[in-house]
């Protein structure tokens, strides 16, 4: 997982603006039909091409066809998910192994739904990632802040991070390396100055899964391969 800087205002080929403007006047107006289901206590007519086509355009333009959590190349496998930060529908969080549902109020949490379409909580994922035993509806928070679970409280991203207090890192926000290390054989684990979404991350996004280490590990060989023989194969110094 590394940072990733975009906004739609970085984008400097005009047709790719183009493209995303009519995008964004797209999910504006699905995200408006999200909200009066949701008032009108309907269940959310989610209309999926649009985060799926966001998708698509991040993977050739901005992800270089990786996933935004492993890094995995996405199309190897299979086409990729529209993977939503903040679920839209329902939401969990996993305790000693356990998933559980998240209740406010005691009723199941209703998902995100007012941010189906929002540009800053779609990412694409690769299956595993986004699947099981990946993320899938998991949205873990800092111990005592509470799941905002109404448009009406927050509406954007930024103000509802300043109020539950996410524990797992966003490429748009987060600068992984601070968070993350990767050791011998590949393996994945916590910074020793991680506060907490470092371990949290790898756990929700699967990230210390058996072919990440392997992958991991081959890229390793290599990069030191490389190194040897810039060296000319002299070894002495190790």
């Amino acid at each position: 997982m590394r940072h990733i800087s975009f906004k739609p205002s970085m984008l400097s080929d005009p047709a790719d603006r183009r493209w995303f403007a009519g995008w964004l006047l797209r999910a504006r107006r699905a995200t408006k039909a999200a909200i009066a289901d949701a008032e009108a206590v309907k269940p959310t007519a989610f209309k999926d091409a649009i985060w799926s086509d966001l998708k698509a355009f991040l993977l050739k333009r901005v992800f270089r066809g990786k996933c935004a959590y492993c890094e995995s190349r996405v199309t190897t496998t299979d086409f990729g998910a529209a993977e939503h930060y903040r679920p839209k529908g329902g939401v969990t969080y996993k305790r000693e192994g356990r998933v559980k549902v998240v209740e406010v109020g005691g009723k199941a949490h209703p998902g995100y739904y007012w941010l189906a379409y929002d540009w800053r909580n779609l990412l694409p994922a690769c299956g595993q990632c986004n699947g099981g035993p990946g993320k899938m509806n998991q949205f873990p928070i800092a111990a005592g802040k509470s799941h905002v679970n109404s448009h009406k409280t927050a509406r954007s991203p930024v103000k509802l991070d300043a109020i539950e207090d996410p524990r797992l890192l966003h490429p748009y926000y987060h600068m992984p390396e601070k968070y993350l290390r990767f050791g011998v054989d590949g393996v994945i684990a916590a910074a020793p100055e991680d506060t907490g979404m470092g371990a949290e991350s790898i756990s929700t996004y699967n990230l210390g899964r058996g072919d990440l280490d392997t992958t991991r590990k081959d890229y390793q060989e290599k990069v030191w391969d490389e190194f040897l023989k810039v060296l000319g194969n002299d070894t002495s110094f190790v």
